[in-house]
């Protein structure tokens, strides 16, 4: 698994994400988790570029993707009606007029 690039547990059922999952996932860049009924994202892959999780209704919390300077923007958080949206929008704006 230490060389895994994706992964995508999209509509799995899914509802948590131990916190050590991603330790040793040091290749991971892209993970897909729409529409999910998980309710926070774990600590994450410090490489990661590509986050999706549209539709994911329980979601409450991603303050762990803050720490990943290289996720792409941008992040699909549509239809996580749980998520309080305005902190993300704001730090990818600011990712973005870094990178400009």
């Amino acid at each position: 698994m230490k060389s895994l690039k994706s992964l995508n547990l999209s509509k799995s059922g899914i509802k948590e994400i131990p916190s050590s999952s991603f330790k040793h996932m040091i290749y991971l860049q892209t993970l897909e988790l729409d529409g999910t009924p998980i309710k926070a994202l774990p600590e994450l892959p410090s490489f990661l570029m590509h986050l999706k999780t549209h539709d994911c209704a329980s979601l409450e919390t991603a303050i762990s993707i803050f720490n990943i300077k290289s996720l792409m923007p941008p992040s699909d958080f549509t239809n996580c009606f749980k998520l309080d949206q305005k902190p993300l929008v704001a730090a990818m704006h600011l990712k973005i007029q870094v990178s400009l």
